[in-house]
């Protein structure tokens, strides 16, 4: 009796013991499930979500917010995605355009004084395909227009030209300036310019050049609303750094009316030499913030973008290089077995840990290497910040990034 007890008792339990045993050690789902949130338990998960295909859906009214999508000519796919996925942004800025001093330089203000040069790279059926979709009707059909602005940069001045630029004469320079963009404007059809100066200007330290450069970008600023038509108006838009002792409230203030939009470079709050996060969410928030508020409450003041970082960093030995997607991709895959996945719950992004071995005969584990690259998760948190500040976005950029990214902006909006 006590065998067959013992025998009955077995049966009954061996089944339970077992579905606990299976459940335990082979999750539902496996390596592919992700937790509540985007959140990965695993490389395989983080991978996946980086290469998942997606198409970015058609919005009557395109997206509910301004997103601002860089492109440059040494990363080619960033121009197919811009295509491909044209629903998922309201601007796209191809990177082609520098603004210098000319050789013709006159005592006067004048557009003479300076020249754009990188007309080159314009590509016209590019930026048709681009507006209105591969085989766009010219928006005749009513299909939404996307806006071509491309960036404009200040290159190769001399110490006199920023000085005549900013300082001497910033409203007449400005006219001058502002002439010779309405002209290029016009010239290829574009929809307004990026202009990246004062990011490239030591305004923290020197107030002349605050002064002068806000009075500089509003006269820039109103030739280009003159020249575009009424309902349409070109516009302008500024690159300013991610610091409010740089470009603060009463700068965004100063310029409502001549600016559309400032985008904010939050990344790159580490580099090479100091490696580690590239844009700590309470970094971004903080610098974000107090622009959204101030914007909010002041009549015609430019919206400002939540800078996205659509590349990494490799991190090992006390230094680093910057690493694109599919660099990140490739290098988590080579050591997949070796490595481990961390959310960084304060900075808000994930970080890859990995140790390469020294040598095949010693097997032994040499020092560690991290990667941080934005995930699916990241992206999704800081999309949310940007809803929840009023502000829009502007991706860096688009050839360094995959599809997933680009589907977590959409999705978490």
């Amino acid at each position: 009796n006590w065998y067959k007890f013992t025998w009955i008792l077995f049966k009954r339990a061996l089944p339970p013991i077992v579905c606990v045993l299976i459940v335990y050690f082979y999750p539902v789902g496996g390596k592919e499930k992700e937790k509540k949130g985007g959140e990965v338990s695993d490389v395989d998960s983080l991978v996946d979500a980086l290469e998942r295909e997606w198409k970015a859906p058609e919005i009557v009214g395109g997206p509910s917010r301004p997103v601002l999508a860089y492109v440059t000519p040494w990363n080619s796919l960033g121009y197919d995605l811009a295509k491909s996925h044209r629903n998922a942004f309201t601007h796209v800025s191809p990177v082609w355009f520098q603004l210098r001093g000319s050789s013709a330089s006159s005592p006067s203000p004048s557009p003479s004084s300076y020249a754009v040069t990188g007309k080159h790279d314009v590509d016209f059926g590019w930026m048709e395909e681009v507006r209105f979709g591969k085989g766009g009707d010219g928006g005749e059909g009513g299909r939404r227009r996307v806006k071509i602005v491309p960036r404009v940069i200040l290159d190769q001045l001399s110490q006199a030209d920023v000085m005549r630029l900013v300082v001497n004469n910033p409203e007449g320079e400005g006219e001058a300036v502002g002439i010779l963009l309405a002209s290029l404007c016009e010239e290829f059809g574009l929809d307004g310019v990026v202009l990246e100066l004062w990011s490239l200007l030591p305004v923290r330290n020197l107030e002349v050049l605050r002064e002068g450069l806000r009075k500089l970008i509003r006269s820039v600023g109103s030739i280009l609303k003159k020249t575009g038509s009424v309902s349409t108006p070109l516009e302008l838009i500024l690159v300013v750094p991610p610091d409010l002792k740089s470009f603060g409230t009463e700068d965004l203030k100063a310029l409502a009316g001549a600016v559309s939009m400032v985008s904010v470079n939050t990344y790159d709050f580490s580099s090479p030499s100091h490696p580690g996060p590239l844009a700590p969410l309470p970094w971004v928030e903080s610098t974000l913030a107090p622009l959204a508020a101030v914007a909010a409450q002041t009549s015609g003041a430019p919206t400002p973008l939540l800078g996205l970082n659509f590349y990494g960093l490799r991190a090992a030995g006390g230094r680093g290089e910057h690493v694109l997607g599919r660099q990140f991709i490739d290098q988590v895959r080579s050591f997949r077995d070796a490595a481990s996945v961390q959310w960084l719950e304060r900075e808000g992004e994930h970080v890859v840990a990995f140790r390469e071995l020294r040598g095949a005969e010693q097997g032994e584990p040499g020092e560690e290497t991290r990667l941080f690259y934005p995930s699916a998760r990241s992206v999704a948190v800081r999309s949310r910040l940007a809803s929840r500040l009023g502000v829009g976005l502007c991706i860096w950029e688009l050839g360094q990034g995959t599809e997933g990214l680009l589907a977590s902006i959409s999705e978490a909006a």
